[in-house]
Parts: C-alpha cells; sequence; structure tokens
C-alpha cells in the first residue's frame, strides 16, 4: 500500500511474504533501491539521486520478510525479486498517476550458469543474460530486447562467447508476436539458442514468467505480454522439449542445445479497430 503524507511518499510492504530458505531474499539497501527507482521513473530523470529524493520517499516492511530478511539469509539471486518488486511499484504510481502511467515491462530475465570442460579450454563458467520486451508508453510501443527496471546487464556479443567458451549461439533474434497487442504494441523478447561444443557440461537456469497468467500487463485495454520459455534440444533429435519449471539444474552432452526466450511486454490502449480496403475496380 502507498499513501501521500505531508512531503512524503510512505510504501507500505508489510504485506509481503516471509524470507525464504532459497536465495531470493532482498537487503534492505536493494528495496530501498526499487523504490526510488520506480519514484525516479515518474517524477523525470533530472531529478538527482541524493538526499532530495530520498528523505520523501519512506518504505517500511516487518523485519523477517522476503523484502527485509534477517541474518544470514541468502540473497545472491535478489535480482529477481527486485525486479518483481519494481514492477509492482510502476504499477502502483501508474494508478497514482494515470497521465504518466504505462504498461508494464518483462521481468523474466532468462539466465544460466553453466560449467563446461575441455581439452582446448579446460574449465570454463559461462554466463549470459537474456533481455525481454518493454512496456508500451501512450505515445510509443515497448522496446524490443531489454533490460528492464532497476537492470542494467548487457548481452554477451556471440563472438566472445564463441572465443572464450565451447559454444556455439546458434541463434539470436526477436520472438515475432510477443509483444502485448494495443495500440501501441509491447516490445519484443529476445531468443538465443546455445550449442554445447564441448564433451559435458551442468549448471543451473533461472527464467521468470513462465506462466501466461504473470505476464507483463497492458494499459487502458492492451494486452499482455507472451510469458517466457525454457526449450531443451538433445543432440540427434530434431523436437525441442518445453520445461516447464523456470528454475532448475541440467546436465548437457556434447551437441545438446538449450533455447532461452525472454518474455514480451505489455501493449497500451486498445487495438484500433481494422478498416477493410476498398474494393478495387
Amino acid at each position: 500500500a502507498g499513501q501521500v503524507r505531508g512531503e512524503a511518499l510512505h510504501g507500505d510492504l508489510s504485506g509481503s511474504a516471509e524470507q525464504t530458505p532459497s536465495a531470493l531474499n532482498v537487503p534492505w539497501a536493494s528495496t530501498h533501491a526499487a523504490a526510488y527507482f520506480a519514484v525516479r521513473c515518474f517524477v523525470g530523470a533530472g531529478i538527482p539521486q541524493n538526499d532530495g529524493l530520498t528523505r520523501h520517499v519512506v518504505v517500511s516492511a516487518p523485519e523477517g520478510t522476503i523484502l527485509r530478511p534477517r541474518f544470514p539469509a541468502a540473497v545472491s539471486v535478489r535480482h529477481l525479486t527486485v525486479q518483481r518488486l519494481a514492477d509492482v511499484l510502476c504499477q502502483a504510481l501508474g494508478d497514482l498517476l494515470p497521465d504518466r502511467a504505462v504498461a508494464a515491462s518483462h521481468v523474466s530475465f532468462p539466465t544460466f550458469v553453466f560449467q563446461a570442460r575441455d581439452l582446448e579450454r579446460g574449465l570454463t563458467i559461462f554466463t549470459d543474460i537474456l533481455g525481454g520486451g518493454g512496456g508500451a508508453r501512450p505515445d510509443a510501443p515497448g522496446d524490443n530486447a531489454i533490460d528492464t527496471y532497476t537492470s542494467s546487464c548487457a548481452l554477451l556479443p556471440a563472438e566472445i562467447a564463441e572465443m572464450e567458451y565451447p559454444w556455439r549461439v546458434e541463434r539470436s533474434e526477436l520472438a515475432e508476436g510477443s509483444g502485448g497487442s494495443g495500440r501501441q504494441a509491447g516490445g519484443l523478447g529476445l531468443r538465443r539458442d546455445y550449442r554445447l561444443l564441448a564433451d559435458a557440461a551442468e549448471g543451473i537456469y533461472y527464467v521468470e514468467q513462465l506462466n501466461p497468467a504473470f505476464g507483463a500487463r497492458g494499459r487502458k485495454g492492451g494486452g499482455p505480454g507472451s510469458p517466457a520459455r525454457v526449450l531443451l534440444r538433445r543432440e540427434g533429435e530434431s523436437d525441442w522439449t518445453e520445461l516447464s519449471s523456470g528454475k532448475g539444474y541440467l546436465h548437457l552432452r556434447r551437441g545438446d542445445t538449450i533455447s532461452l526466450v525472454g518474455a514480451g511486454g505489455g501493449g497500451y490502449g486498445r487495438p484500433r479497430a481494422r478498416r477493410d480496403a476498398p474494393p478495387v475496380g
């Protein structure tokens, strides 16, 4: 819940879940960072990040919750939770300031960390983070294949991946049709296929927003963005297997290919009605 009291904006996060044994907990400083980010999105980039802003943004949450965990809570995967928090805060501020509201952006952030061993390079650890669709605005469509909200991660160039690691990037393209429908369409997600060239690899992957019910929301009648996807094709197989879990541990063999697809952004406004072309002749 949020309220304006005097000269301060108060954000009450007391309804948050209890801290978790996993690494999705958010340090208290990062919870504040998400709040400051959301406010700056609505007051304009010309406002500097200093005490003149932060003293007017008051955040509260009980200790022991996922957004204010107690030591020694694990926090290494906090990014996924921070993105969710920023998304919710931007939605709330859009309700408060509807003339500045935009559709939701993706928070899927497909990523993985795999260790592989081959004779040429020895042991390598490979990671990449994919973007997805940005939310549409009243006057512009959503951005394609971007890091959203509080993130600042760049896509690893395919050339670097293939020179330094035993992997081949076999596909890197926009996921057509993944943006939400609307007068302004949501941004497109990004798909990348990675084929293993080493004898074996193992590691973890994280992909949020696999469930269509939690896709990036549209605004003013705009449609939601498409969900993210994780696909796996084993060497010698022609068909892809879609993984139902957004988090997992995989063992790969030479020739196996993993594909990550970022979610699309939400659309803004109801799509304009199509007009049939006049008859010819």
